[in-house]
């Protein structure tokens, strides 16, 4: 059995690994959303290649790094929105998790995340919309059923 996905990783930055001919690709996202301790939305831009990359191979995996926590969370990927209401240009990816891998060691400690921001209030605002968004859906999705835990 493999670990849960830790429950504090709304709004993390995170890292998206996917894959082209070249091998591996990562990036920073920040609108990650926890579904339940399977699934994970996080949202992305159409102009994003990763977008188009996971449409090509649904196969990725998600660096969660937070206070108290670090796993690498290999699966797939599956566009549920491809607008979101609050951004049109922005869709809904639901990563399954085949397997969820602690990094911790007993002797390591993360304290914190990322520490990131918006330069301007209107980044700030859409940044909050898109997150209320993804939290909507992801309790929507626990409704529907098929995953475990909160």
């Amino acid at each position: 059995m493999h670990p849960p996905l830790p429950r504090d990783i709304d709004g993390r930055v995170a890292t998206l690994v996917t894959i082209d001919g070249d091998g591996p690709v990562g990036i920073p996202v920040s609108t990650v959303c926890r579904v339940d301790d399977r699934r994970v939305l996080v949202g992305l831009g159409h102009r994003r290649q990763s977008l188009g990359r996971l449409q090509a191979d649904r196969r990725c995996a998600l660096v969660l790094i937070g206070p108290g926590f670090a796993v690498n969370v290999r699966g797939t990927a599956t566009v549920v929105r491809p607008a979101l209401d609050c951004l049109e240009h922005l869709a809904a990816v639901l990563i399954d998790a085949e397997h969820v891998q602690d990094a911790m060691s007993v002797t390591t400690r993360v304290h914190e995340s990322v520490r990131w921001g918006w330069s301007d209030a209107p980044s700030r605002a859409r940044h909050r919309a898109v997150l209320d968004e993804l939290g909507r859906l992801a309790a929507e999705l626990r409704q529907e059923g098929g995953g475990s835990g909160p």
